[in-house]
């Protein structure tokens, strides 16, 4: 009997062993901003330490992976149903193309091209074939850096720094 706990003591820290060097090694797998979702509930439980478990971790991707599931049903239903699809002008992705964490990455001159070679506005950041000249929402867009007609996200400042 004895022989059989020590068995299953030791199992159980080569257990936690495998799990302690696992994680950072599937972490370092995940896309930059899967890690930051990651990293923004871990900081929201009050547990934090224990929350850093490959179990946690597989919790978290399977509940990523649902949600995404979801949104590409309610994307596909969208588009059977005729309504507009707002997906980002930058990645693709279904977001608001002012809060892209790619096109933060990209330089000022990138993103310009990038609208242009599109036909997309500098200001709104709509796909809504009008010129920056010709935008509505001009005087509803106010950048928080330098108060001109634009997201943040295209702000001149921001290259800068």
């Amino acid at each position: 009997m004895k022989g059989n706990y020590g068995r299953r003591r030791a199992l159980d820290e080569h257990k936690k062993n495998v799990e302690i060097s696992l994680t950072p090694l599937v972490e370092s797998c995940l896309p930059e901003e899967i890690l930051v979702a990651w990293e923004r509930k871990r900081n929201t439980e009050t547990d934090t330490k224990g929350s850093r478990t490959l179990e946690h971790l597989m919790t978290f991707l399977r509940l990523e992976v649902q949600g995404e599931e979801m949104v590409q049903f309610l994307v596909s239903s969208e588009k059977v149903s005729g309504k507009k699809i707002n997906n980002c002008i930058f990645c693709e992705k279904y977001h608001p193309s002012e809060r892209c964490f790619n096109a933060r990455k990209m330089s000022l001159n990138a993103k310009r091209q990038l609208l242009s070679r599109k036909g997309d506005c500098f200001i709104c950041l709509n796909r809504s074939g009008h010129s920056s000249k010709n935008c509505d929402a001009k005087n509803n867009i106010n950048c928080s850096k330098c108060n001109f007609s634009h997201f943040e996200i295209m702000c001149p400042k921001l290259d800068k720094n």
